[in-house]
């Protein structure tokens, strides 16, 4: 599909997924392919989207699950995204998965017609954490954003997901952060950590 490819892997027990732009496949470690599908035909059940790219994903080992995460673009017009969030049923990615489309144009409650580009997809023990760079619907920089909700929602299959969402980030030396990755915290975390990236060749 797209270029650069934007590869992910997340590793198991027993099994690694892989996405890319375009598939998103299971392997069992000696390297065996036991399934392969476009984002678009996997997230079948969520609806049509115009594009969706930009995969991320991991293995929770709290609780022997993979997620995987892509953001779409709803139509041709850029000004309404989602976040694509796909879970496992348990540590094996070959059977039943849950899916969500939570609206990232939102910010908490209000609506608006910004689209999210070049996510993050962190975790602590009990929450996951999404990042993503916002443009406006003309492929203005907007903001970066952060949307963190409690993991129990997730795995009680709840239709509706509560989240809390973060906007306007500035760094430490007053301007706006871009590109903020959030870590996968191994234990207990009262709150989650990030990097981004800086606009004069910084790390923060």
């Amino acid at each position: 599909g797209l270029t650069p490819g934007d590869p992910q892997l997340s590793v198991g027990p027993n099994h690694v997924v892989a996405c890319i732009n375009g598939q998103i496949g299971f392997y069992t470690k000696g390297g065996v392919n036991t399934f392969s599908a476009s984002p678009n035909a996997f997230f079948a059940s969520l609806g049509s989207y115009y594009l969706i790219f930009d995969p991320r994903t991991f293995y929770d080992r709290y609780n022997q699950r993979f997620w995987v995460l892509y953001p779409a673009i709803l139509n041709s017009s850029w000004q309404k995204s989602y976040f694509l969030i796909a879970l496992s049923d348990d540590a094996d990615p070959n059977g039943t998965w849950y899916m969500w489309a939570l609206d990232s144009s939102m910010n908490g409650n209000q609506n608006t017609t910004n689209w999210s580009d070049y996510p993050g997809f962190g975790h602590t023990q009990d929450a996951i954490v999404i990042t993503a760079n916002m443009y406006t619907s003309g492929w203005g920089w907007a903001y970066g954003k952060v949307r963190v909700a409690l993991k129990n929602q997730f795995l009680a299959g709840s239709p509706n997901i509560a989240y809390t969402d973060f906007w306007n980030f500035n760094d430490a030396s007053g301007v706006q952060a871009s590109s903020m990755q959030p870590a996968r915290t191994i234990g207990y975390a009262t709150m989650p950590y990030f990097c981004s990236a800086g606009w004069n060749n910084r790390i923060n």
